[in-house]
C-alpha cells in the first residue's frame, strides 16, 4: 500500500511540474512572439467601407452566381432526360 502512496505522490508532483512548465512555456511564447499576435480578434470584420462600396464586384459576383445556378439546372435536365430515355429503352 506504502508504493501506491509513493507512486501516486510522484505523479502528483510530475503533474504539478508539467503544470508550471507549461505556464512559464505560455509565458515565454508570449513574450517572445508577441510581435506575431494581432491587436484585433480574428472574428472581427476588417471590411474598408471603401470596400463595401464596391458595386461593380457585388454585380460581377451575382452574375456568377445566376451562370452556376443555370448551368446546374441544365446538367439537371440533362441527367434526367437520359435517365427516362435509358428507362424507356430497358
Amino acid at each position: 500500500m506504502e508504493c501506491l502512496i509513493k507512486a501516486v505522490e510522484h505523479i502528483a508532483d510530475n503533474m504539478a511540474g508539467l503544470v508550471m512548465f507549461t505556464q512559464l512555456y505560455e509565458t515565454y511564447v508570449e513574450e517572445c512572439f508577441e510581435f506575431l499576435a494581432l491587436d484585433m480578434p480574428s472574428d472581427q470584420d476588417t471590411t474598408d467601407e471603401e470596400d463595401r462600396d464596391v458595386k461593380g464586384l457585388d454585380d460581377e459576383l451575382e452574375g456568377l452566381r445566376e451562370e452556376e445556378e443555370g448551368s446546374q439546372s441544365q446538367s439537371e435536365s440533362h441527367d434526367q432526360a437520359s435517365a427516362c430515355s435509358a428507362g424507356s429503352q430497358v
